[in-house]
């Protein structure tokens, strides 16, 4: 198992989790360590008769049982191309382990943080990289919310990029299904501390309709971060430079040129007051979003996933760079 070292996996504990799971869950053949939470371990396995790849998410600390099973549950509602699908949950026990096996498709590049790890030599992704993953988490979070489910940890590690290039959503063990909660909602004060917006950092009680915000100020900081390489709101300052001037900083000093659309869009996902902040409906009507439709007609064109990832990671859409202005 080549990523043994780098995950801190001692080999009797991979060996021994590998004769559980193979004895246990017999159609199945564990690989290689490919992810690590706070309290999982991600796996490539194969389906054996199929000699198939799945994604296999190792959960240690079984007091959360329930959870597993909720995350399963809202997940098998959410049937779409942009979020994960999952095959099942298993127990697994013996005398050493007592552990949830969460069973989901395979990602060949891994997820968003990955993949700009793998890929992403500059560290920045260009702009119509940029625009072709917001259109497709957007279609997933347009979905979520339309089955009344908020995600709540958007971040680039809950999202998996597959072998033909559809971003998918994962992981909803904090999300919420809000199909029979009216009016108003107080929102728990967990998720991933870099990407919460206010309003899930003081707890605060907002419109249910205001859902769909919360994952859109996430999906706002996860676009800015692979931008600029930082986060927008991380000073200790008492007074924060405005988000215009940092930006305009940070563009200047690392050479780096995206579009007038590109900054409102992100702006208008990363402001602070819930009220003044996009919506789904917004989103997807704003110009930079509008710029995707050019890259879905240069990806059906190339008919080729590699080489259509190789364009977006050079800008070489000359119609996509007509239409930001560059």
């Amino acid at each position: 198992m080549e990523n043994k070292k780098q995950f801190l996996v001692e080999e009797k504990e991979y060996f021994a989790l590998k004769q559980l799971i193979e004895g246990q869950v017999e159609s199945f053949e564990l690989k290689e360590l490919i992810g690590l939470g706070s309290e999982s371990q991600v796996y490539k396995s194969l389906i054996k008769k199929l000699n198939k790849p799945v994604t296999m998410k190792i959960i240690y600390n079984n007091k959360k049982h329930y959870k597993n099973l909720r995350e399963i549950e809202i997940a098998n509602k959410l049937k779409n191309k942009n979020i994960v699908n999952f095959f099942g949950l298993q127990n697994l026990k013996n005398e050493k382990f007592d552990l949830d096996c969460i069973i989901m498709e395979y990602s060949k590049f891994g997820n968003l943080r990955q993949f700009q790890k793998r890929y992403i030599k500059s560290n920045y992704m260009t702009e119509s990289t940029l625009c072709y993953f917001s259109y497709q988490i957007l279609k997933g979070l347009k979905y979520c919310h339309m089955s009344k489910i908020a995600h709540l940890d958007i971040k680039p590690q809950n999202i998996i990029i597959d072998d033909t290039l559809n971003l998918k959503i994962i992981d909803f063990s904090i999300s919420i299904d809000y199909r029979d909660i009216k009016g108003k909602i107080k929102l728990p004060s967990y998720g991933t501390q870099n990407y919460m917006p206010p309003e899930v950092v003081n707890s605060e009680i907002i419109n249910v309709k205001d859902l769909e915000k919360v994952d859109l100020f996430s999906l706002g900081i996860m676009l800015y971060n692979f931008a600029f390489g930082s986060y927008p709101y991380e000073s200790s300052e008492e007074k924060e430079e405005p988000i215009d001037e940092k930006i305009n900083k940070l563009m200047e000093s690392k050479k780096l040129y995206y579009s007038k659309y590109f900054i409102d869009f992100i702006k208008k996902l990363i402001e602070k007051d819930i009220n003044k902040r996009m919506n789904i409906k917004q989103s997807m009507e704003h110009t930079f979003i509008k710029g995707a439709e050019i890259l879905l007609e240069e990806k059906e064109k190339l008919n080729n996933a590699n080489i259509f990832l190789s364009y977006l990671m050079l800008d070489y859409f000359q119609n996509y760079n007509i239409f930001i202005g560059r």
